[in-house]
């Protein structure tokens, strides 16, 4: 791939897309790809845009859909200098696309570590940075609705690569893509986590109810980093990230540096409380602190002082402009019908109607009508970068911030709700589909410890124990225990849901359908992968806290490659196991 640095003004247009013109690709990472765009406007001039679209394996996948059509309706409602702007969201030729702000500059990941090389980032400009986030994000967690009903929008995604600062000295948060919000049609499932495990609060980890306490936990791990240079909650593992998260101390700025000011280690601590209650009631809380501290300290940090810093930390990057992938682009954008180079004649253009925007609602999803293009190529480069894992570090490596530039508004005379566009119903992934005629069934008895037999064969483990994938109909069980008479009987399984049998060991046995206590199971991946019990489908990984029968429990995990792995964990009744696998190292049975 090549790449190549140069003034972003001077950079040639490789593709159309609409009226926007391609100028190369930003990023790309598992679930999409980050392009670098310019408008022509109608009155005259141009301004630069970043495009959003999802890559084709993961537009398939309807929950990336809904999701994305939730990144618009929360970005869209945003309007703060802080926050990334999103300009339109719109679809052409059946593929959907979000067209935002842009400017020249870098994360404060990239910052945190190239100041690292010189003496750190100065606190002062570190505690500023971070304060203009607590600005925004305190404005989006008191968002209303048309109603004045409040939005409850928590981002749950704020991280180092996440907060952007522009080489003019000014601070965005971006990236809504896994916000959480009532206007959202996609929900987090039970016990599922979406997030960067290294700034999750613990509640967070655990799948547990969040409100913006949990972003300002988050932006208390971004803090810790800025002013220490050092990463807060890094392990081997995402499992290990959790644990720390959940239960090693609050930390402390000053056991990194012992000269870092107390008063800013306070605000870091609290930030940090492992309880909701006992951190900073509101990011606003957080501002003020930080204010309050800069005033008390004798600092001021404006966008100016800002700038000058950048600009000596990054003067070459500044100089070379934003890097890009030039070259005319492969598969991925060969692969969508209508792709062409940029100026290329005898191409069919597309008419005025295929292309169409939408107005994101509460309500649902709105046409307007649609403009006329400069320029109509059936280039086909859309959809919005909704869960990428690691989102923030592609923005991290490839210096993404949003743009200082105004905002642009759809017109909506006329508008209908519609419902969501066929083409982001996409079909469910065969292998996340449980076979229909697969049942489990779930063994106690009292006293527990007896052993299992299944249509005559022994079960590992004893009771309690659940048995996964077992073929719907009647099956033959006994159970043994020493010193009592065993007992046996029959069962009939019911596709996609458990059946129960407890045995009671007395001097005349007896069968009653009575389910021991369940316990709860944390459960991680590497890849991500879904995770069955029997027929039931627990989740896709991470999960947190999911209810399941105690005892060995047998789990089915189907990777991201469809790849089959299976795992015997054992529940303690009440209790709870967490467990991580790192599936690159198994063999697919």
């Amino acid at each position: 791939m090549a790449t190549g640095r140069t003034s972003v003004t001077s950079l040639p247009p490789i593709l159309d897309f609409g009226r926007y013109q391609i100028l190369g690709r930003l990023a790309v990472g598992g679930m999409a790809e980050i392009y670098l765009a310019r408008e022509p406007l109608p009155t005259g001039g141009e301004r630069h845009v970043v495009l959003k679209r999802v890559l084709p394996h993961a537009a398939d996948d309807p929950r990336f859909a809904e999701m994305f059509l939730d990144e618009a309706r929360v970005a869209m409602r945003l309007s703060h200098p802080g926050i990334c702007h999103v300009y339109e969201f719109g679809e052409q030729g059946g593929t959907y696309y979000l067209a935002m702000e842009w400017v020249n500059g870098v994360s404060l990941g990239k910052l945190v570590r190239r100041a690292r090389e010189h003496g750190g980032i100065p606190t002062a400009i570190a505690a500023k940075i971070i304060a203009q986030v607590a600005d925004a994000l305190h404005y989006a967690h008191g968002l209303e609705g048309d109603d004045g009903s409040p939005l409850n929008i928590v981002h749950r995604d704020v991280s180092p690569g996440n907060i952007m600062i522009a080489y003019g000295g000014s601070v965005r948060l971006l990236d809504f893509g896994i916000a959480k919000a009532e206007l959202s049609h996609a929900r987090t499932s039970e016990g599922q986590v979406k997030g960067k495990f290294a700034y999750m609060s613990p509640q967070h980890c655990r799948g547990e109810h969040l409100d913006g306490r949990a972003d300002v936990f988050s932006l208390g791990v971004c803090l810790y980093e800025a002013v220490t240079g050092r990463p807060l909650y890094h392990r081997k593992n995402e499992y290990d990230i959790m644990r720390a998260v959940i239960e090693e101390p609050v930390p402390s700025i000053r056991s990194v540096n012992p000269e870092l000011p107390e008063g800013l280690d306070a605000i870091v601590k609290r930030a940090l409380a492992k309880q909701p209650e006992q951190r900073w009631d509101n990011a606003a809380e957080v501002q003020e602190a930080l204010e309050r501290w800069l005033a008390g300290s004798g600092q001021v940090v404006h966008t100016g002082r800002i700038k000058e810093y950048l600009a000596q930390l990054f003067e070459e990057d500044i100089a070379n402009g934003p890097s890009v992938d030039s070259t005319p682009f492969g598969k991925s954008f060969h692969s969508f019908a209508g792709a062409r180079p940029h100026g290329v004649p005898g191409v069919p253009e597309l008419s005025d109607v295929d292309s169409q925007t939408f107005e994101v609602t509460v309500e649902g999803v709105m046409p307007v009508a649609p403009r006329r293009r400069r320029r109509k190529a059936p280039w086909l480069v859309a959809g919005a970068l909704v869960l990428l894992v690691g989102a923030g570090g592609l923005a991290d490596r490839f210096g993404l911030l949003p743009s200082l530039a105004g905002e642009s508004t759809a017109a909506s005379a006329g508008a209908v709700p519609v419902a969501a566009p066929a083409a982001m119903r996409a079909p469910a992934p065969a292998i996340t589909t449980p076979a229909a005629h697969l049942g489990s069934v779930e063994f106690s008895s009292r006293p527990p410890g007896a052993s299992v037999e299944l249509d005559g064969r022994r079960l590992p483990g004893q009771t309690p124990l659940a048995m996964g994938e077992v073929e719907a109909g009647e099956h033959s069980w006994r159970m043994a225990r020493l010193g009592s008479a065993a007992v046996e009987g029959t069962v009939v399984v019911v596709a996609s849901e458990p059946a129960h049998i407890d045995a009671v060991f007395a001097s005349q046995p007896r069968v009653v359908a009575a389910p021991a206590e369940p316990g709860r199971i944390s459960i991680n991946t590497r890849p991500w992968s879904k995770v069955y019990l029997g027929a039931r489908l627990l989740g896709t990984t991470p999960i947190g806290r999911v209810n399941v029968p105690a005892g060995n429990v047998r789990l089915r995990l189907v990777d991201r490659d469809g790849n089959v792995h299976r795992e015997n964990v054992r529940v303690e009744p009440g209790g709870e196991a967490r467990v991580f696998y790192d599936l690159r190292e198994q063999a697919a049975p």
